[in-house]
């Protein structure tokens, strides 16, 4: 290529030449932050969660009537899961992890001091929580089933032993290893004093953009308010044959309650990707603005 005739022509021609160099700023500006967002979107998308996704299902049940008895049958259905063929492990739970829908709290080392609150996710579940959802609890303990408190909605909170993330413990503790943390005490943001009696290596909140997004709290908690979520882990190889029969089985319990939302951990997680994924193939996709400034560009004799 010859450079003499285009500079030639660029310096007979200098609104032309600060044109190029303004449309050169402009590209480079969209594609660095095109990049960024795109690397941004990714690394929410593949953010582990902490669960066992592979094997894992969950279902909703909402009682409805004035018959329905929301303490039995969670206890029914729980039975009945866990007595599944192939099933490794149920539990209920307030919120699925990577879901985009549950609850959060702001949580400090000292009380009334909000202006040091933490923000986590909380998690409402038994004694099975760790092995359904397959976490690895690296210090400390499970609950125990006399632990486990049932209440209806609305109820106070009690003081109580929590089980809570790495990220949280080094959120709350920065100055120590998550490990020895082990019995200390916190607060929620009602004061409620909470020990740390487990910690698992991670359990992603219900918002995978959140700037908190590997802090939760599990709570021994039950709440009986006629709507559960189920979460069931399957053995290696049943997942896909378990997740009708789950419907079924549950059906087949009560009739007094809908059921929805019956799928696997997997398709939740495209679900609430399927905005990060259209915005990146958007970007991957997208027409240079270069095109639409070259198209106006003044010619050059």
């Amino acid at each position: 290529m010859e450079f003499g005739p285009i500079l030639r022509s660029l310096l007979r021609n200098k609104t032309g030449a600060l044109l190029i160099a303004l449309q050169i700023m402009v590209t480079l500006t969209v594609i660095v932050n095109a990049i960024y967002i795109i690397q941004e979107r990714s690394q929410h998308m593949t953010k582990p969660s902490g669960l066992d996704e592979a094997n894992i299902t969950h279902i909703l049940s909402i009682g409805y009537g004035e018959s329905f008895n929301a303490e039995a049958t969670t206890d029914n259905d729980l039975r009945v899961l866990r007595g599944m063929t192939g099933v490794a492990d149920a539990t209920v739970i307030n919120a699925i992890p990577v879901s985009s829908s549950g609850s959060s709290n702001g949580y400090m080392v000292e009380p009334g001091r909000l202006e040091l609150a933490v923000m986590a996710a909380q998690y409402r579940s038994d004694d099975h929580a760790i092995s359904t959802m397959g976490l690895e609890l690296i210090a400390g303990e499970n609950f125990s089933p006399n632990e486990i408190v049932r209440h209806e909605p609305g109820t106070a909170r009690t003081d109580t032993s929590v089980i809570v993330t790495r990220a949280m413990a080094e959120a709350l503790y920065p100055d120590d290893a998550a490990e020895t943390t082990i019995g200390r005490i916190f607060y929620a943001a009602d004061d409620t004093a909470l020990q740390i009696k487990g910690i698992v290596e991670r359990l992603q909140v219900p918002w995978p953009s959140a700037d908190f997004a590997e802090n939760s709290v599990i709570y021994p908690e039950i709440e009986l308010d006629g709507g559960n979520y189920y979460l069931v882990r399957h053995e290696p190889g049943y997942r896909d044959e378990n997740l009708p029969r789950v419907e079924e089985t549950l059906a087949a319990q009560n009739d007094t309650r809908v059921l929805r939302e019956n799928q696997t951990f997997e398709q939740t997680r495209t679900i609430t990707f399927i905005p990060d994924n259209a915005m990146t193939c958007l970007l991957y996709t997208s027409p240079s603005p270069r095109d639409g400034l070259l198209s106006r560009m003044p010619s050059s004799a």
